[in-house]
């Protein structure tokens, strides 16, 4: 078993891009989610156990108030230290990392995405509004012990995509997804155009299931 600390810059959102979880039979709290191309990828693991928050402890923390200690002002750094055992500390020896040595990783946020918008061309002469900026994310998030993500979605006539309308507080997707997110695919389905049953299905597995979401945020 080891343990260290890792010092990451939030993105330009405050944003680590990871989503925790407590273990189903025990009060550790994990990473059960993470945004690829986030600042905390290469630096955290699925399933490391999060100890503390800028020196404060998370025992007898709620998920959503640690989550608020991880995200904050856009560009400013966080200390989190972490529990890593069995293969998972391979990683750590075979780096540069020392444990209980804090590192700080400049991290920029590069969106992962296949899927990439079009691009619009302006015909008239007038000049117009700058367009609203849009990022594609994959996160790899494990369900709950009920194989749900926790959210709640909606779609408007005419939306090729559902949107997320609602983040359940404690789930597997606090803390990742936010309100207004749209949901592109799941486990590489695309959910373009799907009723809304089988984007259920889609998003619904086995308790504590695995699953990689690819939205968008605008």
């Amino acid at each position: 078993m080891l343990q260290f600390q890792v010092v990451v810059i939030r993105d330009s959102e405050g944003l680590v891009g990871l989503g925790l979880q407590r273990a189903p039979n025990s009060n550790a709290l994990l990473i059960t989610s993470m945004i690829k191309g986030s600042p905390a990828t290469g630096l955290l693991r699925m399933v490391d156990e999060v100890t503390h928050v800028d020196s404060k402890p998370v025992a007898g923390k709620s998920v959503d108030e640690v989550c608020s200690w991880v995200n904050g002002v856009p560009g400013t750094t966080v200390v989190i230290g972490i529990r890593r055992n069995g293969a998972q500390a391979s990683i750590v020896k075979n780096s540069t990392v020392s444990p209980i040595t804090p590192i700080l990783i400049p991290s920029v946020v590069v969106p992962h995405s296949t899927l990439r918008p079009p691009t619009v061309q302006n015909i008239h002469s007038a000049p117009s509004a700058p367009a609203a900026t849009v990022q594609d994310h994959e996160v790899t998030i494990f369900r709950n012990a009920e194989g749900s993500l926790g959210i709640e979605f909606k779609k408007e006539t005419g939306d090729v995509y559902f949107r997320v309308n609602k983040v359940h507080p404690g789930s597997p997707a606090s803390g990742v997804l936010v309100v207004g997110d749209e949901l592109i695919a799941a486990d590489g389905h695309s959910l373009a155009y799907k009723a809304a049953e089988l984007v259920g299905q889609c998003l619904r597995g086995g308790g504590y299931s695995q699953l990689t979401l690819n939205f968008r945020r605008r």
